[in-house]
């Protein structure tokens, strides 16, 4: 696959690739600490209620590893 930018915007696939990683690496551990705290607590009402509350705690918990920054793959060990 060629890149049409690199040639234009030096080290840009180094910046889209760390944003991806960074992005995805957020999401799965906020992804996986949602799963941990509903594993722990016991979900009652309506399907639109535990919707709400997934969204709500998926969103703290994107909110508490949104600062972390990968730019190096050695910073995956960080999680």
């Amino acid at each position: 696959m060629f890149d049409l930018f690199s040639p234009i915007f030096p080290g840009l696939s180094i910046l889209t690739g760390g944003s991806a990683a960074t992005f995805t690496a957020i999401s799965g551990k906020a992804f996986t600490e949602t799963c941990e705290r509903l594993a722990k607590k016991k979900l009652t009402g309506s399907e639109i209620e535990i919707t709400q509350q997934l969204r709500k705690i998926f969103q703290e918990e994107f909110r508490k590893y949104s600062s972390l920054r990968i730019s190096h793959p050695n910073d995956l060990k960080k999680f």
